[in-house]
């Protein structure tokens, strides 16, 4: 009797995770870490608010230690965190926000990508574009700075219109992304 009340009360503590999506996020990442102390998560992701938006990306196996606001010398001291993990692969996700703090500094920019890059198994996301067409042109620098150097870049072109800029349906607010964005770049990861 004892242990079906349990049950019971193991369930009912578990509905809130079922209907809030940040208490899923919160749950999931718990179990990953978990997951992480025997066997290395596949994917851990560090990186800005985007990069925190996508969640696990999908998979029980991801760790994401990005954060709101970040800026790439940020994010590339999250490579030494992110390494203890030993993780296959390394998402690094950012500049959008060295663009809207006015920090494209690009030989600062060059050596934060390149001190992630130098890690084999990082994977460079290139910056989505934004509603904004000036926000594009400004993330074009930071995209060509992360191509030149980082061997290993993921994109997801699929979101931009034939404008160039971020197509609505995909957009929160300009800049973030909905939870359809997330699933190319999920696609992308593969």
């Amino acid at each position: 009797m004892i242990s079906r009340i349990i049950a019971v009360l193991a369930c009912l503590a578990l509905l809130p995770v079922l209907y809030s999506p940040t208490l899923r996020f919160f749950y999931q990442q718990w179990i990953a870490v978990q997951l992480a102390k025997v066997r290395h998560p596949n994917l851990v992701v560090i990186g800005d608010s985007i990069a925190a938006g996508g969640a696990g990306y999908g998979r029980i196996d991801t760790i994401n230690l990005a954060s709101n606001g970040l800026e790439a010398h940020q994010i590339a001291r999250a490579i030494a965190r992110a390494k203890l993990y030993r993780p296959t692969r390394i998402l690094a996700d950012g500049g959008v926000n060295d663009v809207v703090e006015g920090h494209l500094d690009p030989v600062e920019l060059r050596k934060a990508w390149r001190t992630m890059c130098a890690e084999p198994n990082v994977i460079a996301a290139l910056p989505t574009p934004t509603r904004s067409q000036k926000l594009n042109s400004q993330l074009a620098t930071v995209r060509a700075i992360i191509v030149s150097e980082c061997r290993h870049t993921v994109d997801a072109p699929e979101l931009a219109g034939p404008d160039g800029l971020l197509k609505p349906e995909y957009s929160l607010d300009g800049v973030h992304l909905t939870e359809r964005a997330y699933r190319f770049w999920v696609a992308a990861l593969r």
